[in-house]
């Protein structure tokens, strides 16, 4: 488990799809989260710092992603 800026993240959850979604939606209810940019770039920097790669190159990619999975 990794705290960032007050945010406890599970490296774990990072891996699957539907977990990242889980973890974006917990990250975004936090109160002192900004944005929906600023809730993926955490777990975005996140994921790269442990992995060493990008889990999504951007927030949009991100974004078209997830809708495609919630149409499902």
């Amino acid at each position: 488990m990794m705290v960032v800026d007050s945010y406890k993240i599970d490296i774990k959850k990072l891996v699957l799809a539907a977990d990242f979604d889980k973890e974006f939606y917990r990250v975004l209810s936090n109160p002192i989260t900004r944005s929906q940019e600023h809730a993926f770039e955490i777990l975005n920097d996140t994921f790269i710092a442990h992995f060493g790669a990008n889990r999504y190159s951007s927030f949009d990619s991100y974004r078209v992603s997830r809708n495609r999975r919630i149409r499902k």
